[in-house]
């Protein structure tokens, strides 16, 4: 044994790695296992090398997807972006807006002015003035608590029209009025009634609203619709151009016995319904007027209250008439800024609120509605209002960027200051077309 293991015990497990195997130094393997082990050798460098390959291969696809995943990501977030953007932009296109505050330049001005008006075809003053007749009623019921007798003339308003010349005419007090049924009215005062004028290229009759009493108590005077001539220009030329009808109910007449109802009752609720009838009426001719007159001066006339009796009450009409005289707000606005001393272009200034202002009637008769000249007596304070142009504003601020507001306003005199509202909020320029500017004053 000692020929065959060395003393040192040599073995394959003892060959150091980097010791090179000289060919004296050979190991003798028998040639089917020499064979064998090359083989296996190979196979297993060969598996190295393949696994090592796959490796790589791996890293690429790997770097690869995630370059692709990248790529992906950045075009679905760019694309959802530009989708926003587009619906942005297309809402600031449709849905762009914007509202502007004007406080109009305004100073206060003291009314002290004596004003000389005319009517009808009257052109001797810059002011004219226009009446308007009215009359409300308002019924209600009272008990009866006995009988009485009565004797009560009707009432009511005639239009009287005169279309027999351009001059005026002129009726006395208790000028009489016969119906087509031959009831005769009068008239308690005299009146004017205005001539001819031309109205639309045609000859038309002036026409005057008058209150009527009739000549004798009675039902049969009641009417709501009659026409009259006047009996004193019979045999006149004026006879058949001088004609008249009825305006309002005439109504009241009364002769026989009837339910006597509580004088204290009546009286009571009368003042209620004269306090509704006359703010009715001031309502109703405040939404007439409309922006274009004012009310200067209402007279109203409250008639007597009328009785219709039936077995145990009463049914009481309240009737109010009222002659309002109105005036032209363009014409009395450029009378009193010409008035009011102020030293700019007066065209470019108004009086729009006359609230504070009050109106009286110098040297009139007891009916001045009927008069064709009126002194007016104006006292109180107003506002004068520059004017500016809002249809010119909008259109000069379209498209213009929000800071060039003040550069723009600085062209209109008559604009004090002014707020801007842009929607959407985000844009710094007003809208590109005049009509989505919106301007109101404070």
């Amino acid at each position: 044994m000692q020929d065959i293991i060395p003393k040192d015990k040599r073995s394959i497990r003892n060959i150091p790695l980097d010791q090179k195997v000289t060919p004296d130094r050979a190991i003798s393997v028998p040639k089917k296992h020499a064979a064998t082990t090359r083989v296996a050798h190979e196979k297993k460098v060969e598996s190295e090398y393949h696994f090592e390959d796959d490796s790589q291969q791996s890293d690429d696809a790997f770097y690869e997807r995630k370059t692709i995943k990248k790529f992906t990501k950045i075009l679905v977030v760019s694309a959802i972006v530009l989708f926003i953007l587009v619906i942005v932009g297309g809402y600031a296109l449709l849905y762009s807006s914007a509202e502007i505050t004007i406080q109009p330049k305004v100073q206060a001005i003291n009314i002290t002015s004596n004003i000389q008006a005319s009517t009808g075809s009257d052109k001797s003053s810059a002011l004219n003035f226009s009446v308007i007749a009215m009359e409300e009623k308002e019924q209600f019921t009272v008990t009866a608590t006995g009988d009485e007798t009565v004797s009560i003339k009707a009432k009511g308003i005639i239009t009287v029209s005169n279309n027999y010349s351009k001059a005026a005419q002129k009726l006395i007090a208790n000028t009489r009025f016969q119906s087509k049924e031959g009831n005769i009215y009068r008239i308690s005062d005299a009146v004017s009634i205005p001539g001819q004028k031309t109205v639309a290229g045609k000859l038309v009759p002036g026409t005057l609203d008058v209150n009527v009493t009739a000549d004798a108590a009675g039902q049969v005077f009641n009417t709501g619709n009659t026409t009259f001539t006047i009996p004193g220009f019979k045999n006149d030329p004026r006879y058949s151009k001088f004609t008249a009808i009825v305006k309002n109910s005439i109504v009241g007449g009364y002769s026989g016995t009837r339910k006597k109802v509580s004088t204290t009752e009546v009286t009571a609720k009368t003042s209620d319904a004269v306090v509704r009838l006359k703010a009715k009426i001031v309502a109703e001719t405040a939404n007439k007027l409309g922006t274009s007159s004012v009310a200067a001066l209402t007279y109203f006339e409250v008639k007597d209250p009328t009785q219709t009796s039936t077995s145990d009450t009463t049914v009481i009409t309240q009737i109010i008439s009222a002659h309002i005289i109105t005036l032209n707000i363009e014409e009395l606005s450029k009378i009193l800024i010409e008035q009011s001393g102020i030293s700019t272009d007066r065209t470019m200034v108004s009086v729009r609120d006359f609230s504070g202002i009050t109106f009286d009637v110098s040297k009139a008769s007891t009916k001045p509605w009927i008069d064709p000249v009126l002194n007016l007596v104006v006292k109180g304070k107003a506002d004068a209002v520059w004017f500016y142009n809002p249809e010119k504003l909008a259109q000069d601020l379209a498209g213009t960027p929000k800071k060039d507001l003040t550069l723009v306003l600085s062209k209109y005199a008559g604009i004090q200051e002014a707020e801007a509202i842009v929607r959407p909020f985000w844009k710094n320029t007003f809208p590109q077309k005049a009509h989505q500017i919106n301007i109101k004053e404070k």
